[in-house]
């Protein structure tokens, strides 16, 4: 976050640099795709947890396993989308790229991707809580 600060998040985009706006771009690329592979850690930390509380409790072992697959597909994939979106990568970030003749995926599916991964999180993290 401190990085996301440095390179101008907060700022209105007419008061960045075009190199800022590259830098803060970047950053916010590679925090948001790391994150993205971290929840799925996260939750199966959480779950293992659980499955060594749920002992003999078959119900509560096979729904935890069912939700820890949910959370790593959905991440998994988000995640390789957020990877392979724009050809080359550094387009995601840099608009000079994209005017040289990058391509990029349309963001509408990468925001259906990000709304799935969400909606599954949310659920996840509720089932485990009342657990």
């Amino acid at each position: 976050m401190i990085t996301l600060a440095w390179s101008g998040l907060g700022l209105r985009d007419h008061e960045l640099t075009d190199d800022q706006m590259k830098q803060g771009l970047f950053w916010y690329f590679l925090s948001g795709t790391i994150w993205t592979f971290w929840v799925t850690t996260l939750k199966w930390s959480i779950g293992f947890t659980i499955l060594r509380i749920a002992v003999g409790r078959k119900w509560v072992i096979w729904t935890i396993y069912v939700a820890l697959l949910l959370v790593t597909l959905t991440s998994v994939s988000t995640g390789i989308f957020q990877l392979v979106q724009c050809k080359p990568m550094n387009a995601i970030w840099d608009a000079e790229a994209l005017a040289d003749g990058g391509e990029c995926i349309s963001r509408k599916y990468l925001a259906a991707m990000s709304t799935a991964l969400a909606a599954v999180s949310i659920a996840t993290d509720w089932y485990m809580a009342l657990m």
